[in-house]
């Protein structure tokens, strides 16, 4: 309803166009699964109907000629990209490589002649030796999944047929089989099975055969050929029952004439579906199109499916044939069907099928892709890592839809029945949110009664009324705030209806198109009543001649569009401060209540999100709870109002680590330490602690230097020079910890004494003394009277917060935390000091039992802890499945990182600092937190922890060195990794016959 009260009838969605009808009163949804009925179809992707699409047909000579199938020889294609076909004499195999990228001769019968055999001494032998033929008749080709070549071998004369064996990963000379000689064998193609094996088509003898991944012969059905029958043997013992040979059988074949519905029926291709049944494709010259059966274990499964539904797809179908060439079968994704590509007998387009699966037999269903074959060679077509591949000369192409899409001319509908429940109701506009592309146009007629029954129910009646074309609007939907497509073809069309009067109101519908482009209808809209603003707001003059009364109310109606438009605008204005109606468009203004510019990366459904729950997140902005929650926005997939409820109802998967948490505090007796640097040492023997006093472990540092000087102590600072390398390896094994504090405190002091005196002479004289240099004046241990105490507590009063002073001013601290009152702190050490600012770091370790308990665990607990605060570690997820291709780790990886500090960067407090780091790089002794800073998974043992190296994309040390080619294959024996069987390394065939050439493992 708009702001004037107008209602409207829609038709939206599948559903509502479906209700509708063709001039025949059939409902539009029972006609689109036949295309045959039907001129209109639904576009389910787009949500729009349109004309119904066709398959262009090929633009081909007045006179084609169909290819002939001896030119199919077969072709496949390996695991790393190289393209092997039988070449043109049919005498030999050419590969074009994918290393080189060009073609080459790969294998012919003379490159592997037996030689003559030497005879053994005393044999007979010919008077003249003579070589065997070995001129191979070659039809048929496939590559299995276990990576051997099988190349069918054409039975001539007394050769009775077979298949050459390559192995691709040892490389070398083919192995024969040879089928029996009262089985010839005439391969005419060749499929691979799925797991291994192959499928042979015999087209002479119209038979196909089954070949495991062993290369055995498998049984087909239940009756086997005999080859020989059981015979008594000749030498039979003097006693016991005779000695008979075994009759000898061979597997049996599948029969394919089942499949074939007159003698002229010819099977001409082979392919293997997922489940290892084999689909047959059937051509017959005496029929208009092709046939694909399908056959288990020898035997036909329901009756085969007709090309012939691809008529109705196909652009002016009336007169088309569909005779087949070839076929190739790529097997759908989990969950669909396979799809079957066919190449017409004239080598210039080609035609895919969904294939249907039942028990009943196939079904094919056509698609709707236009396939043209540029310059076919006609050796056929190869399916290869989920693609359909043709030759182009001595390349293969893939073969790629085009887009160029055939629709129907033209087609009519009609609506059904709207119902104002109004008598005499005067139907408004028309909206239509459409695309008409150029030479495409969309026709109404309108039909209006108060009587249901006088409505005109087809296109016989003559109470249809045309009414004026649909106009583009130019400010978009009449809808307010609704963002639709708006370009120059495509946005809401409106018109005015004329004479449209009365309850009920039906529409009929044309759409016409150029068969290049078609018109697309998404919605429909029909107002009511109309808003007259002759009746509102004209005198009653205006209406007294009927004819200028109606010119005068429809071109009033002009302006009540406009004026209706904007006051619907204002009337809804609160939808665009309504985050959930708001339009994307403007989001960005919303968000800039806030001061907050969204990123443009994200979504419009993450940025509603944000801006309702901004409140909550400028909360907790600043803490690790609001860090985590832009991190959610940033980095999650699919978002939601959790992200900002609190931390006990949802798992975080982005952690945040406060540096100060990660400090160590273990029990003093193996070294109260928090070197985050490695883990603690603890020694064998006693170890030292503060209660044991300052003269052990005076006495301890004299041992670890084997000196025998009483008087030289422990410094609690580096020492530096030659001393400082023991001075570390001593207080490390016995302390636990190094002391971090310097002799910063003492170089001020003394920078204090020189600007107050000037000269060494004058600083000597007021402290009575004899000063070489200023260096001479020690840091006093306790407050005395005399000029080195005035000096001393006046130094400390004029300290400012620095760099250098920050370790001496946390001393203080933690001494007033400690003690309070300087009174306290005296009255345990023994000591006069006239403030807790007086007191500096001991030089050695204090006499006093307390002062050096405070000064350990200043050292151990408190500094640590004031060195990890305000700095805190990003740990971001890094699943594994990111991780298989290496090459691509990195970029991903970097991608994250950088966004990862953008947004932390924004979001932290002013003061810290911050790193960003994955999972599974943070498990490190000493630092991480098991269960907080780390991933539950196979540790060492995970793939992804230790991948393969590559150049210039990782560090040595991080990766290992993979096997190379042949050690990397796991379907062969290969010699240095393998222990040879007890038989060989490929199974015998059914009746294992000599070999062109010996087999061969990889060395």
């Amino acid at each position: 309803m708009d702001a004037n009260g107008t209602r409207f009838w829609m038709l939206l969605g599948e559903r509502d166009w479906g209700d509708c009808t063709s001039l025949d009163g059939v409902l539009l949804r029972d006609t689109w699964p036949d295309a045959d009925s039907a001129d209109l179809d639904w576009d389910t992707k787009r949500q729009e109907l349109t004309l119904r699409a066709q398959v262009p047909r090929f633009a081909h000579a007045p006179q084609p000629t169909d290819l002939h199938l001896e030119r199919r020889r077969g072709a496949a294609r390996d695991r790393y990209g190289n393209w092997y076909w039988i070449d043109e004499r049919e005498r030999g195999l050419r590969i074009w490589s994918a290393g080189s990228e060009r073609a080459s001769h790969f294998w012919a019968p003379d490159d592997t002649a037996c030689a003559p055999q030497i005879p053994a001494p005393g044999a007979f032998v010919p008077p003249t030796p003579t070589v065997p033929s070995v001129d191979l008749h070659l039809r048929g080709l496939a590559i299995t999944d276990d990576h051997y070549l099988l190349v069918g071998v054409d039975a001539e004369g007394d050769d009775p047929g077979g298949l050459l064996v390559f192995d691709l990963h040892a490389g070398g000379g083919p192995r024969r089989i040879r089928w029996p000689v009262s089985i010839p064998l005439r391969p005419f193609d060749i499929a691979a099975l799925p797991g291994g094996g192959v499928l042979l088509l015999d087209r002479a003898a119209r038979r196909y055969w089954a070949l495991d991944r062993n290369l055995n012969v498998v049984p087909l059905g239940t009756s086997n050929y005999d080859l020989a029958s059981e015979q008594v043997e000749a030498f039979q013992p003097l006693a016991g029952p005779p000695r008979r040979r075994a009759a000898r059988r061979f597997p049996a074949s599948g029969n394919l004439r089942t499949a074939a519905a007159t003698l002229s029926a010819d099977p001409i291709a082979i392919a293997a579906l997922p489940d290892g049944t084999a689909l047959v494709l059937i051509d017959d010259p005496h029929q208009p199109f092709s046939t694909v059966a399908r056959f288990r274990d020898g035997a036909m499964v329901g009756q085969p499916a007709s090309l012939e539904a691809i008529i109705r797809e196909v652009e002016s179908g009336t007169d088309f044939t569909l005779r087949a060439y070839d076929m190739a079968l790529v097997p759908g994704s989990v969950g669909a069907n396979p799809t079957l590509y066919v190449v017409a007998a004239d080598g210039n387009q080609a035609f895919a099928f969904d294939i249907g699966v039942t028990e009943a037999g196939l079904t094919l269903t056509p698609k709707r892709e236009y396939l043209p074959l540029r310059l076919f060679s006609a050796r056929g077509i190869v399916a290869a890592g989920g693609r359909v591949y043709y030759d182009f000369g001595e390349r293969w192409l893939p073969l790629v839809p085009q887009t160029r899409p055939r629709y129907v001319e033209r087609a009519t509908l009609l609506s059904w029945v709207f119902d104002s429940r109004t008598p005499g109701c005067v139907w408004h506009r028309l909206m239509l949110d459409a695309c008409l592309p150029p030479d495409t146009s969309i026709l109404i007629w309108s039909c209006a009664s108060d009587d249901p029954d006088l409505l005109t129910p087809n296109d016989s009646g003559q109470d249809w009324q045309p009414e004026p074309g649909p106009h583009l609007r130019r400010s978009g939907s009449e809808i307010p705030y609704i963002d639709g497509p708006q370009s120059e073809r495509n946005g809401t069309y409106e018109l005015l209806f004329q004479r449209a009067r009365g309850r009920y109101l039906q529409l009929k519908i044309e759409l016409v198109g150029s068969t290049r482009a078609a018109p697309h209808l998404r919605a429909l809209r029909a107002y009511y009543p109309r808003f007259s603003y002759l009746e509102r707001y004209l005198p009653a003059v205006y209406r007294e001649d009927q004819l200028s009364a109606s010119f005068m109310d429809r071109f009033l109606a002009n302006f009540e569009g406009i004026f209706t438009s904007i006051e619907d605008r204002i009337a809804a204005a609160n939808l665009l401060i309504d985050i959930r109606s708001a339009p994307p468009a403007t989001l960005e203004w919303l968000a800039g209540w806030f001061d907050v510019a969204l990123d443009p990366a994200w979504d419009d459904e993450r940025r509603r999100l944000f801006i309702a729950n901004a409140m909550t997140f400028f909360q907790w902005r600043g803490t690790t709870r609001g860090i985590q929650m832009a991190l959610q926005l940033a980095f999650d997939r699919c978002v939601d109002p959790s992200i900002f409820a609190p931390v006990s109802d949802r798992k975080v998967r982005y952690r945040i680590i406060e540096q100060f948490r990660t400090r160590s505090v273990p029990p003093v007796a193996i070294g109260d330490a928090s070197d985050l640097g490695g883990p603690l040492i603890a020694t064998a023997g006693a170890a030292w602690s503060p209660t044991l006093g300052a003269a052990d472990l005076d006495r301890r540092y004299r041992a670890a230097l084997g000196t025998t000087n009483t008087t030289l102590r422990f410094p609690l600072r580096d020492p530096g020079g030659a001393q400082s390398a023991a001075w570390q390896t001593f207080a490390r094994a016995t302390l636990g910890f190094v002391p971090t504090t310097t002799l910063l405190e003492e170089t001020l002091w003394h920078a204090y004494l020189q600007v107050q005196y000037g000269t060494v002479e004058e600083l000597s004289d007021k402290h009575d003394t004899t000063y070489r240099s200023f260096a001479d004046v020690l840091v006093p241990v306790n407050a005395t009277t005399g000029p080195v105490a005035d000096d001393w507590l006046s130094f400390t009063l004029t300290l400012a917060i620095s760099p250098a002073t920050i370790t001496w001013l946390r001393w203080q601290q933690f001494l007033a935390h400690r003690y309070r009152r300087v009174s306290a702190l005296n009255k345990t050490y023994d000591t006069n000091w006239p403030a807790l600012s007086a007191v500096p770091l001991p030089r050695y370790a204090p006499g006093s039992t307390a002062a050096l308990t405070d000064w350990y665990l200043f050292e151990s607990r408190v500094l640590p802890m004031h060195r990890g605060a305000h700095q805190f570690r990003v740990l971001l997820p890094n699943p594994v499945s990111t991780l298989t291709d290496h090459g691509q780790l990195g970029a991903v990886q970097q991608e994250q990182l950088r966004l990862a500090r953008r947004v932390v960067e924004l979001e932290k407090p002013a003061h810290t600092e911050f790193s960003v780091r994955f999972y599974w790089a943070m498990f490190r002794l000493g630092e991480a937190r098991l269960g907080d800073d780390t991933l539950l998974d196979l540790g060492g043992r995970s793939s992804f922890l230790n991948p393969p190296a590559t150049l210039d994309q990782v560090y040595l040390g991080e990766t290992s060195l993979v096997a190379g080619h042949p050690f990397d294959i796991p379907d062969r024996l290969v010699a240095g990794r393998d222990q040879l069987p007890a038989r060989g390394l490929l199974p015998e065939p059914a009746t294992p016959e000599a070999t062109l050439a010996p087999r061969r493992s990889h060395l």
